[in-house]
């Protein structure tokens, strides 16, 4: 029967000063890419994203990858949108133009009119007032 070779031995040596500097300079280097890394992917960029094969496209600022910040959607039917974003959503002030006439100008919240903001139908009837979650409540 054949014997199992002896486990190695670990030899300790002791850390030197020039071993100690290195190693502190490499933590201090992946921290310093690290925070490079996440300053970068966090910071806005202009950027030209199309969604549904061609059918909807977005030009403006991004932040991680989602349309935040100023931009412009254009959809396939001709209508668009122009103002804020922010998380992917319609956001803050903008305004949303049909290719069917009517015209939505003010404020959104989370893709939906809400706020204050006029609604000019494709008949020029002018709803002014106040928004809540795309439905008009009230005159100022």
């Amino acid at each position: 029967m054949q014997r199992d070779p002896e486990p190695e031995q670990r030899v300790s040596r002791p850390v030197t000063p020039v071993r100690k500097r290195f190693e502190l300079l490499s933590a201090v280097v992946i921290v310093v890419v690290a925070l490079f890394a996440l300053v970068f992917a966090t910071r806005p960029r202009t950027q030209t994203l199309t969604f549904g094969d061609n059918q909807v496209t977005y030009s403006g600022m991004t932040v991680q990858g989602k349309m935040s910040g100023e931009g412009t959607m254009t959809f396939d039917n001709g209508d668009t949108y122009k103002g804020g974003f922010l998380d992917g959503y319609f956001d803050g002030q903008g305004t949303y133009t049909s290719q069917d006439g009517w015209k939505y100008e003010g404020q959104f919240v989370k893709g939906k009119a809400d706020g204050q903001g006029t609604l000019t139908t494709q008949d020029n009837i002018v709803y002014e007032g106040t928004f809540k979650q795309g439905i008009y409540q009230s005159e100022n």
